[in-house]
């Protein structure tokens, strides 16, 4: 090979690693924010909140000069969810924003918009344009038929914790009726707008969203098993990640089997519980979690009621005072188990509760098979009732 094509090959490799290193570079690129929004205070501060389980970090921003700002940021495991926070004369308001890498977003007033307009909203999305936000825009497509399918499952829920709070009203059938109704709003969101194609790119945080409203529900798995039939999880990608360990512990799954000490520090295995009981309730709970004295009330009659027909309880503690564990667990008559790790302990890291404030019911089969999650009141009756007939369950998962 002669001096001059050395030199000339030389050249194209060079440039080849330079191209890659360029490209390399362009795919770790964050996101960058070009806000225009006349009334904010001067100088103000326009701040990127992003949010996780631990609730919400101040990670980027911006100053406010003649209603103009600039952010520039990354988006850790995108895409992720933010709250973008407003300085006006009037107080802090905020923008919810689905955001990934590689991304310029613009962000002005709609036309016609006054500020007095805001003066008792929190929240301003409907108040501003957004550009450049692919996500941004599929994750609001379906936030809009995620909020009409929400108000639908409170009114059912609403029904049935009506239907248990007077005595005189509670029919199996009726609770039976409403439960599916609710499989079958399931299976149309599923059907009608999760998995309509193409698939949207936001699906993964939005079921995170229907969680607050359905729970555990199968719909989760039917989500999951699509995506990853094809191949649109990413192992890289905080909502994916949400999404794999989550679906571990919906209806229909194996329930995760545990060994604890018990009140006197006698290991606990809770599948021998589950293999000589006909139903297992797990109760998730604390001295000081939310609704514990009403959840401990229902659990008390229903244990009496059907505790000869083969139901079981064993509550897992949340919390991490063994003395107040004993004082409150101490006219509860089943079993009783904890680490005492509070956060970080098994509640947190394998249930995916939050320690001392939850008060949730798992229902799970002989097999040991979720039946249903956070289920109470006239639900978590009919569910018992129904498991422990002669006929059996008629709509075992939920």
């Amino acid at each position: 090979m002669d001096f001059g094509k050395f030199i000339l090959l030389k050249s194209f490799l060079c440039l080849g690693l330079f191209n890659g290193l360029i490209a390399q570079t362009t795919n770790k690129l964050g996101y960058e924010i070009k806000g225009d929004l006349s009334g904010l205070v001067e100088d103000s501060k326009v701040i990127m909140r992003l949010w996780d389980e631990n609730g919400g970090t101040n990670c980027d921003s911006g100053i406010v000069k003649h209603g103009k700002f600039q952010i520039h940021g990354n988006v850790p495991g995108g895409p992720r969810f933010y709250w973008l926070i407003l300085r006006l004369p009037y107080g802090h308001r905020f923008v919810l924003m689905y955001l990934n890498n590689d991304q310029k977003i613009d962000i002005k007033w709609k036309r016609g918009i006054s500020l007095m307009d805001m003066n008792d909203e929190a929240f301003v999305n409907e108040a501003v344009e957004i550009w450049g936000s692919l996500t941004q825009v599929d994750y609001y497509n379906l936030r809009s038929a995620y909020l009409l399918y929400q108000s639908y499952q409170v009114k059912i829920n609403q029904e049935i914790q009506q239907a248990f709070s007077d005595s005189t009203k509670y029919d199996n059938k009726i609770i039976g009726t409403l439960i599916k109704c609710k499989k079958m709003l399931d299976e149309s969101l599923l059907s009608s707008v999760l998995l309509r194609k193409p698939i949207n790119t936001s699906l993964p945080r939005v079921m995170r969203d229907i969680r607050n409203y359905n729970y555990h529900s199968t719909l989760f798995k039917s989500v999951y098993d699509t995506l990853e039939s094809k191949k649109m999880l990413n192992d890289t990608c905080y909502q994916d990640n949400w999404l794999k360990n989550f679906v571990k512990l919906c209806s229909g799954q194996a329930f995760p089997m545990f060994s604890l000490p018990d009140i006197d520090g006698k290991l606990l295995a809770l599948d021998e519980v589950v293999k000589k009981s006909t139903l297992t309730l797990v109760n998730i709970w604390s001295w000081n979690s939310q609704y514990v004295d009403q959840n401990n009330s229902e659990l008390l009659k229903i244990y009496n009621e059907f505790k000869s027909k083969g139901l079981n309880i064993v509550g897992v503690y949340s919390g991490t005072n063994i003395t107040k564990w004993k004082m409150s667990a101490a006219e509860l008559p089943w079993y009783h188990v904890s680490d005492l790790k509070g956060k970080g302990g098994i509640v947190e890291k394998v249930f995916q509760e939050v320690p001392e404030k939850s008060t949730t019911n798992v229902l799970i089969d002989k097999s040991g098979t979720i039946i249903a999650w956070d289920v109470s009141g006239a639900a978590l009756k009919y569910y018992v009732e129904s498991c422990l007939s002669e006929t059996g369950l008629t709509l075992h998962i939920n």
